[in-house]
């Protein structure tokens, strides 16, 4: 059954749209080679085992499988898995090229559009990228929040329109997904690149629930305080995350922390 399983996984994994190296992939190679060996002609072992290449960041060994596969049986779509390949191998443009052909014939498919938004992006291709986090988006609304930051970030990059355009974004992911730190912590940057501290110290003080306890919360609380004109209730809010501070074990982490307490406290004087 072990063989079977794998396998069956494998194939699973083909379709998704993030290929990530796992314990299991070198011994599902080895019972991939081994079923081969038996049946050399078999395309869905070859897309599996390219597939596990494709993981293990075998490159030429991956393609080789993928586009036998394809040889062997003309009516196997191996553009999403040729995307993918070259997407992992850093040849973002060729993964461009067969993403845009397999979403020719199924333009509907969300993890499709999604590797399209990530190799646009990762291109450097900042119109198309745009265009592309935004079907994708608009297709699967309910993404993971770091989707949602990533489109915001490449808006971000493209001038004063697109700070706004990245705000509606992250907005509209909160609206979508739900409150998460991720997205307004990043929605309170934006607002402090745009000169707009009130704002800014309004975002984060809605994370008080699920970051209020950490010093980091606080320290970052501080500094949005000094920045709308409550220099004592930052001192207080930096009392607090010092006594803190103090308390937790030392992380390299919660260091860089206690030095940028005190260049806080530098700056308020």
């Amino acid at each position: 059954m072990r063989p079977i399983l794998q396998i069956m996984l494998a194939l699973i994994s083909l379709y998704l749209p993030v290929l990530s190296a796992h314990q299991g992939d070198h011994s599902s190679i080895a019972e991939l080679d081994a079923l081969l060996a038996i049946s050399p002609d078999a395309p869905s072992l070859l897309m599996t085992r390219g597939a596990a290449y494709t993981r293990t960041g075998q490159w030429d060994k991956a393609e080789q499988d993928i586009r036998r596969a394809k040889q062997i049986d003309t009516h196997i779509n191996v553009e999403f898995a040729l995307a993918q390949l070259y997407f992992h191998s850093g040849a973002f443009n060729n993964a461009l090229l067969h993403i845009n052909q397999y979403i020719e014939i199924n333009p509907e498919y969300a993890p499709a559009l999604l590797l399209k938004a990530r190799s646009a992006h990762a291109a450097k291709q900042t119109k198309l990228a745009l265009q592309s986090w935004n079907d994708y988006l608009t297709m699967e609304p309910l993404a993971h929040p770091g989707d949602y930051l990533a489109a915001a970030k490449l808006h971000a990059l493209t001038g004063a329109s697109g700070l706004k355009k990245a705000l509606d974004l992250i907005d509209q992911g909160i609206e979508n997904i739900g409150l998460t730190a991720q997205l307004q912590g990043y929605a309170m940057q934006l607002e402090l690149d745009r000169n707009q501290p009130t704002r800014a110290y309004n975002r984060w003080r809605s994370l008080e629930h699920q970051l209020g306890t950490t010093p980091k919360y606080k320290i970052t609380l501080a500094q949005l305080l000094i920045l709308t004109n409550r220099a004592g209730e930052a001192r207080l809010m930096l009392e607090d995350a010092r006594a803190q501070l103090l308390q937790l074990r030392k992380t390299p982490a919660r260091e860089a922390l206690d030095l940028k307490l005190l260049s806080i406290e530098k700056q308020l004087g």
